[in-house]
């Protein structure tokens, strides 16, 4: 509680105490926001086959944007797409790199909570991510709501990439 008297403001000893304890508490904080780099290393995504024409795809991209792509694509008759089928590598351009790195951390891909389903007639969905050097894997047939925007951004890198056809390689299940 505060009192004024001959204009100098008296402060309990209790409100000090609770000010320097906010102020010390809002620091660290401060602190801990500034210093948290989200420091991507590499990301593994693939979507797995389902009961219809779904695309497979499996994709691997590093720090510097550099990515490797093994496709299966398939018409709507279930017939091979042999134009958009099989090994192939290209390089992200710098905003597309940038804003999946964005959308990787303001997602959470480490705390993220979902249910670890391969059951039915739907593609499997594998992330494995490589940032702040650890190892975050996340597998699913049915994705939490909170992964859209991401699973979204891979599936437009793996379908609107300029990619060159390659030699065959294996990406990490």
């Amino acid at each position: 509680m505060a009192l004024v008297s001959n204009g100098i403001i008296s402060i309990s000893m209790w409100t000090r105490k609770t000010i320097c304890s906010i102020i010390f508490l809002l620091a660290v904080y401060m602190a801990k926001a500034q210093t948290h780099k989200f420091d991507f290393q590499r990301l593994v995504f693939h979507a797995g086959y389902c009961y219809g024409p779904c695309p497979i795809f499996d994709l691997q991209i590093d720090s510097s944007g550099n990515a490797l792509l093994h496709a299966e694509v398939y018409t709507s008759n279930w017939i091979v797409d042999s134009t958009r089928t099989g090994y192939f590598s290209g390089i992200l351009i710098d905003s597309v790199l940038q804003n999946l790195i964005l959308i990787l951390e303001r997602t959470g891909v480490d705390t993220v909570q979902y249910v670890p389903e391969s059951c039915c007639d739907g593609s499997l969905i594998t992330i494995i991510s490589y940032h702040n050097n650890q190892r975050d894997f996340f597998e699913t047939m049915w994705p939490p709501e909170c992964m859209g925007k991401l699973i979204a951004a891979l599936y437009d890198i793996c379908q609107n990439t300029e990619w060159k056809r390659t030699a065959e390689f294996k990406v990490e299940k």
